[in-house]
Protein backbone atom coordinates (compact mmCIF):
# COMPACT_ATOMS: atom_id res chain seq x y z
CA UNK A 1 0.00 0.00 0.00
CA UNK A 2 1.57 3.24 -1.17
CA UNK A 3 0.59 6.33 0.77
CA UNK A 4 1.87 9.74 -0.29
CA UNK A 5 3.52 11.48 2.67
CA UNK A 6 1.90 14.68 3.87
CA UNK A 7 3.67 18.02 3.67
CA UNK A 8 3.98 17.94 7.45
CA UNK A 9 5.78 14.57 7.32
CA UNK A 10 8.17 15.84 4.66
CA UNK A 11 8.97 19.02 6.55
CA UNK A 12 9.59 17.16 9.80
CA UNK A 13 11.63 14.49 7.96
CA UNK A 14 9.52 11.71 9.44
CA UNK A 15 10.22 8.19 8.23
CA UNK A 16 7.66 6.92 5.72
CA UNK A 17 7.06 3.17 5.54
CA UNK A 18 5.71 1.51 2.41
CA UNK A 19 4.06 -1.89 2.64
CA UNK A 20 4.24 -4.07 -0.50
CA UNK A 21 2.51 -7.41 -1.02
CA UNK A 22 4.18 -9.90 -3.37
CA UNK A 23 1.47 -12.00 -4.99
CA UNK A 24 3.57 -14.30 -7.13
CA UNK A 25 6.95 -14.92 -8.69
CA UNK A 26 7.24 -15.94 -12.31
CA UNK A 27 10.18 -18.13 -13.11
CA UNK A 28 11.43 -17.93 -16.68
CA UNK A 29 11.76 -21.31 -18.41
CA UNK A 30 15.10 -22.62 -19.54
CA UNK A 31 15.39 -22.64 -23.30
CA UNK A 32 16.40 -26.28 -23.61
CA UNK A 33 16.12 -28.16 -26.93
CA UNK A 34 13.10 -30.01 -25.49
CA UNK A 35 11.35 -26.75 -24.56
CA UNK A 36 12.07 -25.14 -27.94
CA UNK A 37 10.86 -28.18 -29.87
CA UNK A 38 7.66 -28.32 -27.83
CA UNK A 39 6.75 -24.61 -27.88
CA UNK A 40 8.44 -23.21 -31.00
CA UNK A 41 9.43 -24.15 -34.54
CA UNK A 42 13.13 -24.10 -33.62
CA UNK A 43 15.31 -26.92 -32.37
CA UNK A 44 18.18 -24.91 -30.89
CA UNK A 45 18.63 -21.56 -29.17
CA UNK A 46 20.99 -20.51 -31.97
CA UNK A 47 18.24 -21.03 -34.55
CA UNK A 48 15.87 -18.92 -32.45
CA UNK A 49 18.44 -16.13 -32.10
CA UNK A 50 19.15 -16.16 -35.85
CA UNK A 51 15.44 -15.95 -36.68
CA UNK A 52 14.99 -13.13 -34.18
CA UNK A 53 17.95 -11.29 -35.71
CA UNK A 54 16.58 -11.67 -39.26
CA UNK A 55 13.16 -10.42 -38.17
CA UNK A 56 14.63 -7.27 -36.63
CA UNK A 57 16.82 -6.72 -39.70
CA UNK A 58 13.67 -6.93 -41.86
CA UNK A 59 11.86 -4.42 -39.60
CA UNK A 60 14.86 -2.08 -39.78
CA UNK A 61 15.03 -2.40 -43.58
CA UNK A 62 11.28 -1.77 -43.95
CA UNK A 63 11.56 1.34 -41.76
CA UNK A 64 14.55 2.50 -43.79
CA UNK A 65 12.64 2.05 -47.06
CA UNK A 66 9.67 3.91 -45.61
CA UNK A 67 11.96 6.77 -44.55
CA UNK A 68 13.52 6.93 -48.03
CA UNK A 69 10.09 7.01 -49.69
CA UNK A 70 8.86 9.80 -47.45
CA UNK A 71 11.97 11.87 -48.12
CA UNK A 72 11.78 11.29 -51.86
CA UNK A 73 8.21 12.56 -51.97
CA UNK A 74 8.93 15.51 -49.69
CA UNK A 75 11.93 16.58 -51.79
CA UNK A 76 9.98 16.04 -54.98
CA UNK A 77 7.16 18.31 -53.87
CA UNK A 78 9.68 20.94 -52.75
CA UNK A 79 11.57 20.90 -56.08
CA UNK A 80 8.41 21.11 -58.16
CA UNK A 81 7.01 23.95 -56.06
CA UNK A 82 10.19 25.95 -56.66
CA UNK A 83 9.51 25.84 -60.40
CA UNK A 84 5.85 26.77 -60.11
CA UNK A 85 2.91 26.85 -57.73
CA UNK A 86 0.56 23.90 -57.55
CA UNK A 87 -2.98 25.24 -57.50
CA UNK A 88 -5.42 23.34 -55.29
CA UNK A 89 -9.17 23.85 -55.75
CA UNK A 90 -10.74 25.14 -52.52
CA UNK A 91 -13.41 22.42 -52.59
CA UNK A 92 -10.74 19.71 -52.73
CA UNK A 93 -8.78 21.35 -49.92
CA UNK A 94 -11.84 21.70 -47.69
CA UNK A 95 -12.78 18.06 -48.25
CA UNK A 96 -9.28 16.91 -47.36
CA UNK A 97 -9.21 19.06 -44.21
CA UNK A 98 -12.57 17.63 -43.15
CA UNK A 99 -11.35 14.06 -43.76
CA UNK A 100 -8.18 14.64 -41.75
CA UNK A 101 -10.13 16.13 -38.87
CA UNK A 102 -12.66 13.29 -38.83
CA UNK A 103 -9.87 10.72 -38.87
CA UNK A 104 -8.14 12.46 -35.97
CA UNK A 105 -11.37 12.67 -33.96
CA UNK A 106 -11.95 8.93 -34.44
CA UNK A 107 -8.38 8.19 -33.31
CA UNK A 108 -8.83 10.36 -30.21
CA UNK A 109 -12.15 8.64 -29.41
CA UNK A 110 -10.38 5.27 -29.38
CA UNK A 111 -8.44 6.54 -26.36
CA UNK A 112 -11.57 8.14 -24.86
CA UNK A 113 -10.36 11.63 -25.67
CA UNK A 114 -12.08 14.47 -27.48
CA UNK A 115 -10.74 17.19 -29.73
CA UNK A 116 -11.21 19.65 -26.87
CA UNK A 117 -9.06 17.41 -24.63
CA UNK A 118 -6.37 17.32 -27.32
CA UNK A 119 -6.33 21.11 -27.63
CA UNK A 120 -6.06 21.49 -23.85
CA UNK A 121 -3.25 18.94 -23.60
CA UNK A 122 -1.20 20.40 -26.47
CA UNK A 123 -1.88 24.01 -25.50
CA UNK A 124 -2.80 25.14 -29.01
CA UNK A 125 -5.83 27.11 -30.09
CA UNK A 126 -8.53 25.87 -32.44
CA UNK A 127 -7.29 28.34 -35.06
CA UNK A 128 -3.73 26.98 -34.83
CA UNK A 129 -5.06 23.43 -35.05
CA UNK A 130 -7.08 24.21 -38.19
CA UNK A 131 -4.09 25.99 -39.75
CA UNK A 132 -1.94 22.90 -39.21
CA UNK A 133 -4.66 20.71 -40.71
CA UNK A 134 -4.77 22.94 -43.79
CA UNK A 135 -0.97 22.73 -44.18
CA UNK A 136 -1.07 18.93 -43.83
CA UNK A 137 -3.96 18.74 -46.30
CA UNK A 138 -2.10 20.91 -48.84
CA UNK A 139 1.04 18.78 -48.62
CA UNK A 140 -0.97 15.56 -48.94
CA UNK A 141 -2.91 16.81 -51.96
CA UNK A 142 0.22 18.14 -53.68
CA UNK A 143 1.96 14.81 -53.13
CA UNK A 144 -0.99 12.88 -54.57
CA UNK A 145 -1.21 15.18 -57.60
CA UNK A 146 2.51 14.80 -58.32
CA UNK A 147 2.38 11.02 -57.90
CA UNK A 148 -0.62 10.84 -60.25
CA UNK A 149 1.15 13.00 -62.87
CA UNK A 150 4.25 10.78 -62.76
CA UNK A 151 2.07 7.69 -63.09
CA UNK A 152 0.40 9.19 -66.16
CA UNK A 153 3.74 10.06 -67.78
CA UNK A 154 5.11 6.56 -67.13
CA UNK A 155 1.84 4.82 -68.08
CA UNK A 156 1.67 3.07 -64.72
CA UNK A 157 -1.63 1.34 -64.01
CA UNK A 158 -2.95 -1.57 -61.99
CA UNK A 159 -4.24 -4.71 -63.76
CA UNK A 160 -7.75 -5.87 -62.83
CA UNK A 161 -6.27 -9.15 -61.56
CA UNK A 162 -4.30 -7.32 -58.87
CA UNK A 163 -7.39 -5.39 -57.77
CA UNK A 164 -9.40 -8.62 -57.48
CA UNK A 165 -6.53 -10.22 -55.55
CA UNK A 166 -6.43 -7.27 -53.15
CA UNK A 167 -10.18 -7.61 -52.55
CA UNK A 168 -9.69 -11.30 -51.75
CA UNK A 169 -6.99 -10.45 -49.23
CA UNK A 170 -9.41 -8.08 -47.52
CA UNK A 171 -11.52 -11.19 -46.86
CA UNK A 172 -14.67 -9.67 -48.33
CA UNK A 173 -17.16 -12.46 -48.96
CA UNK A 174 -18.71 -13.02 -52.38
CA UNK A 175 -22.15 -12.73 -50.81
CA UNK A 176 -21.26 -9.28 -49.47
CA UNK A 177 -20.01 -8.19 -52.89
CA UNK A 178 -23.19 -9.44 -54.57
CA UNK A 179 -25.40 -7.70 -52.04
CA UNK A 180 -23.47 -4.44 -52.34
CA UNK A 181 -24.86 -1.82 -54.66
CA UNK A 182 -23.03 -1.49 -57.96
CA UNK A 183 -21.97 2.07 -57.10
CA UNK A 184 -20.64 0.94 -53.69
CA UNK A 185 -18.62 -1.87 -55.22
CA UNK A 186 -17.23 0.40 -57.91
CA UNK A 187 -16.21 2.93 -55.26
CA UNK A 188 -14.38 0.22 -53.32
CA UNK A 189 -12.60 -1.08 -56.42
CA UNK A 190 -11.64 2.45 -57.43
CA UNK A 191 -10.26 3.18 -53.95
CA UNK A 192 -8.17 -0.02 -54.03
CA UNK A 193 -6.96 0.78 -57.56
CA UNK A 194 -5.85 4.28 -56.49
CA UNK A 195 -3.98 2.96 -53.46
CA UNK A 196 -2.26 0.15 -55.39
CA UNK A 197 -1.33 2.52 -58.23
CA UNK A 198 0.08 5.03 -55.76
CA UNK A 199 2.28 2.32 -54.25
CA UNK A 200 3.45 1.19 -57.70
CA UNK A 201 4.43 4.75 -58.62
CA UNK A 202 6.29 5.26 -55.33
CA UNK A 203 8.15 1.99 -55.86
CA UNK A 204 9.01 3.13 -59.38
CA UNK A 205 10.48 6.35 -57.99
CA UNK A 206 12.49 4.51 -55.33
CA UNK A 207 13.86 1.96 -57.82
CA UNK A 208 14.81 4.57 -60.41
CA UNK A 209 16.17 7.33 -58.21
CA UNK A 210 19.76 8.48 -58.62
CA UNK A 211 21.48 9.85 -55.54
CA UNK A 212 23.65 12.88 -56.32
CA UNK A 213 26.12 13.95 -53.64
CA UNK A 214 26.68 17.69 -53.26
Amino acid sequence: ILTEPSEEDVNSLKKVIYSVTLNSIMELPEFTPEFLEKHTNFKTLEELKEAFKKEWEKIFLDNKKSFIKENILANLVEKIEKNGDIEIPSSLLNTKVSNLMNTHIVQLAQFKNSLEDYLDQTGITEEEYMEKLRDDAKNSIKTDLIIDAIGNMENIDVPDEEINEAIKKLDISKEHLRSAKNSGRKDMEEYIRIQLRKQLIINFLVNNITVVEN
